[in-house]
């Protein structure tokens, strides 16, 4: 892996690693994730309607979290309570280092996020 100045090491990216070499990202400081398994960076969140709390995303899921809303910016091991963390919710990505994109995804965040090798809006 990679060191680069300013890097947040992870279980397996770096939250540098998995933006693109243009650094346009947002990113929401301090965001709820629901309690449950080990989530790596550039794990892609869906946002709990009820709570409003963050979890993977999923397509087959029915709480709200279906629809993709952010992407974890560093590694979060799993918790038997909630947990915080960074989330880019903009920017420009290395598809390939995003766990959990899918095209429902890619098309839920479009208008904010752009991902190597598959462009799908003008960013």
């Amino acid at each position: 892996m990679p060191s680069q100045p300013g890097a947040t090491t992870t279980a397996t990216y770096t939250a540098v690693e998995i933006r693109s070499i243009l650094k346009h990202d947002v990113a929401l400081p301090a965001t709820i994730l629901a309690q449950g398994t080990d989530m790596v960076a550039g794990t892609v969140l869906g946002k709990i309607t009820a709570s409003g709390k963050l979890k993977p995303y999923a397509a087959a899921n029915v709480d709200g979290s279906q629809t993709a809303v952010g992407i974890l910016k560093s590694g979060v091991p799993a918790s038997s309570g909630d947990s915080i963390a960074d989330v880019y919710i903009a920017g420009i990505f290395k598809e390939s280092l995003l766990t959990g994109l899918d095209a429902a995804a890619k098309t839920s965040m479009g208008a904010r996020s752009c991902f190597d090798g598959s462009l799908i809006v003008p960013c």
